[in-house]
C-alpha cells in the first residue's frame, strides 16, 4: 500500500472511531438527563444498553447505531442511521443518516429493534395516526403491538461541541419528555 493511501485509509479510521465516540457521548448525555423517574432504582447504563448488527461475512460499517433502554412505563430506542437506505421513501422521516427516536409501550421489549424502531423506520405494519410538530405518532401492528411516537434529528444538530449536554437536551431529551407529558391518542 502507497503511504498516500495508507495515510487516508488511517485518516478514514481516525474520522469513523471519534464519530462512535461521539454517538456514544450522545447516548450518555441522553441518559443522564432523562429524569430518573423513568427508569427502574437499580438501572445503570451497561454494553447491554448498546446495540448494533454485527456482519460475519466481511468487515464492514453498521447500518445503525443504537441505545435501548427499559423505562418504568415506556421503552427508548433511539437510533444513529449510518445506511440511509434503512429509511423508507414513502415514510414520514427525511432519507438520511440521522438519528431516529422510537418510544413505545412495550416496555419489556425495548431490546427488540427489529419490532419496533425498525418497523416504525421502514414503515411496516405501522399505522400512523398523526403528525405535530415533526414527531409522528401511531401503532405498531405486528406480533407485538405497541402505541409509540418517533422523530428525526439530523446530525448536525450535535455540533456545538462548547456545550453539547445542551444540544442533547434540547433536541432529544426535551422533545421526549414534552411528547410523553403529551400522551398517547386514543386509536
Amino acid at each position: 500500500m502507497k503511504d498516500r493511501d495508507k495515510a487516508r485509509f488511517h485518516d478514514n479510521i481516525t474520522w469513523f472511531n471519534q464519530f462512535f465516540d461521539g454517538i456514544r457521548q450522545i447516548y450518555e448525555f441522553t441518559v443522564d438527563l432523562l429524569p430518573a423517574e423513568f427508569f427502574h432504582e437499580d438501572f445503570t447504563l451497561s454494553s447491554g444498553n448498546y446495540d448494533f448488527p454485527r456482519y460475519k461475512a466481511a468487515p464492514s460499517l453498521p447500518p445503525y447505531y443504537a441505545l435501548i433502554l427499559e423505562g418504568k412505563k415506556y421503552a427508548f430506542q433511539i437510533l444513529s442511521v449510518l445506511d440511509a437506505s434503512l429509511v423508507t421513501q414513502s415514510g414520514p422521516f427525511i432519507v438520511e443518516p440521522s438519528m431516529i427516536i422510537v418510544v413505545h409501550t412495550q416496555v419489556d421489549k425495548y431490546a427488540w429493534i427489529n419490532e419496533f424502531a425498525l418497523k416504525v423506520i421502514k414503515s411496516q405494519n405501522v399505522e400512523l395516526t398523526k403528525t405535530m410538530d415533526s414527531v409522528v405518532w401511531g401503532k405498531i401492528n405486528a406480533k407485538f403491538s405497541a402505541d409509540f411516537f418517533a422523530f428525526q434529528v439530523r446530525y448536525d444538530k450535535f455540533a456545538d461541541v462548547k456545550n453539547p449536554q445542551s444540544s442533547v437536551s434540547k433536541y432529544l431529551v426535551d422533545p421526549i419528555i414534552e411528547n410523553l407529558e403529551r400522551g398517547f391518542p386514543a386509536t
